[in-house]
């Protein structure tokens, strides 16, 4: 637990170092474009505008390192499901169970990704630990990839059925999912499957799915069985609607 706690802090800090390098860098691009244009005033105030942008999305960046963002990380229950959500706009939450075999590759594409998006947080959590979690998303496939994006769950991606249908599905397949979602960032089209035309991408880039919220799907019961009352899961889910 110890030597994972310390390489997870390791990768923070390499990210966090890679991170204020890139900014450094398109400073000192831009103001190289700058020079060659020219000092005046106008210019000055474009540079100055531009250097706020950059030192903006550096302060994001690092407040979502300071999250978790840029590692996979494991949701202990689902109160500290409810915690991230409320801290990170944006999430992938990946819903396992230890003896599923394909939660391994899910695991393994998951961790992968995080260094590469560090806009939204990427976390598992034991299905078998909060039934009454999976309950009330209505979760009952695994693995199930839940997207969320400012306190709602937008999408759920249930097997590998929308990453292709297949064990090989490209880390970019979810990537490119999670976009259409507003969960990730990503550019350029749809990725192409191994053995798909272009034909067969386009086809499948019109599927889509609308948005639900976090309550949505939710089964009446006092939840008493779970150790928590309707209230105070009404409490935690405060912000989620």
């Amino acid at each position: 637990m110890q030597a994972q706690a310390f390489q997870e802090a390791q990768l923070q800090q390499v990210i966090g170092q890679a991170v204020a390098a890139s900014v450094a860098a398109q400073e000192k691009a831009l103001d190289a474009a700058l020079e060659e244009m020219g000092t005046d005033e106008g210019l000055a105030a474009i540079r100055r505008r531009r250097v706020a942008e950059l030192k903006k999305k550096e302060d994001e960046r690092r407040r979502n390192l300071a999250l978790g963002h840029g590692s996979y990380q494991e949701l202990a229950d689902q109160q500290q499901f409810f915690d991230a959500a409320k801290q990170s706009d944006r999430m992938l939450v990946h819903f396992y169970r230890g003896a599923t075999r394909l939660c391994d590759i899910v695991h393994r594409r998951m961790s992968d990704l995080a260094p590469k998006h560090l806009e939204a947080r990427f976390c598992k959590i034991d299905a078998e630990k909060s039934p009454f979690l999976c309950e009330r998303l209505n979760i009952f496939m695994m693995p199930t990839i839940v997207l969320i994006k400012d306190g709602q769950t937008v999408h759920q991606v249930r097997g590998f059925d929308e990453l292709g249908g297949t064990e090989e599905w490209p880390q970019a397949m979810l990537a490119w999912l999670a976009s259409q979602f507003g969960v990730l960032d990503f550019e350029g089209e749809r990725p192409l499957l191994p053995g798909e035309d272009e034909a067969q991408a386009r086809k499948r880039q019109g599927e889509r799915v609308g948005s639900r919220g976090i309550r949505d799907g939710a089964h009446e019961g006092d939840g008493d069985e779970y150790g928590e009352s309707d209230a105070e899961l009404d409490d935690m889910m405060t912000g989620f609607e």
